[in-house]
């Protein structure tokens, strides 16, 4: 692994830093939007020695590692010189699907298994973990793959995580357009398109997540449940019947305790 100039890094991050400060902010930092932040361990060590200092001199804030990793990938955390800071100034978010989608549609990713095994290693290491269960794919039978995804999480492995985001498969256009496999587009016939991209149609997704929301809660979760990137009347409409907190303020989002958020 080649780093330019991890100088610039720790520079560029302390100003950004101290501007959060003087404005009063408390940033969470997102690793995990566009790559796996844990996919190279190599890297996820190189980033947790690099950044550590500059987030011990700006305590306020904190860094989001969003992973479809495994417990191979998750042990760069796991240094006994290192442990008591990561874990107080990293939050670690799994993204988990049922094995059979994980074997057609995350190819190279970590089994589902090795993904729970992980969160729960880190959740008794004192980790802040996040779960967040995306894309969702309605392949025939999804329900069931999806109960017993949920039923793994909470009752079998144990997982108590900060937070849940929910969110469905998402066509953005270059994927759409460049993608080798085309069977997955399947499931955008009458989609709707979002400024997120195509969606799976309307009535179809409310399904999902109802079901979904109602199975996280009777395995007896109890703590905050978000949609990920989804349209306000979406979010309405299952706020109508009881299932989820009104996110908020149009542009503010004050009550949305998604992945993503502090």
């Amino acid at each position: 692994m080649k780093v330019e100039n991890p100088a610039e890094l720790v520079n560029e991050l302390g100003r950004f830093l101290d501007w959060a400060d003087s404005e009063g902010l408390r940033l969470l930092l997102n690793a995990g939007e566009l790559a796996d932040s844990l996919a190279i361990p190599e890297w996820t060590s190189f980033l947790i020695e690099t950044v550590l200092p500059v987030l011990k001199a700006h305590r306020n804030h904190r860094v989001l590692l969003l992973t479809k990793g495994g417990v191979k990938h998750a042990e760069p955390l796991l240094k006994d010189e290192l442990i008591h800071d990561v874990r107080r100034f990293f939050i670690v978010g799994f993204s988990v699907n049922p094995e059979r989608i994980v074997e057609r549609y995350e190819r190279g990713t970590a089994r589902s298994e090795s993904r729970l095994r992980a969160a729960k290693m880190l959740q008794e290491k004192g980790f802040t973990v996040r779960i967040r269960i995306d894309p969702i794919i309605p392949v025939s039978g999804w329900r069931v793959d999806y109960a017993i995804l949920i039923r793994r999480i909470f009752i079998d492995y144990g997982l108590k995580p900060e937070r849940i985001t929910i969110g469905s498969l998402r066509g953005l256009r270059k994927t759409l357009n460049f993608a080798r496999e085309n069977d997955w587009k399947e499931y955008f016939w009458r989609g709707e398109k979002t400024r997120w991209g195509l969606k799976i149609e309307r009535d179809l997704r409310a399904e999902i997540y109802i079901f979904v929301v109602k199975k996280i809660r009777e395995a007896g979760y109890s703590g905050p449940i978000a949609l990920c990137k989804e349209t306000l009347d979406m979010w309405e409409r299952l706020v109508g019947l009881n299932l989820l907190c009104h996110p908020g303020t149009s542009g503010i989002w004050e009550n949305m305790r998604c992945n993503c958020k502090f």
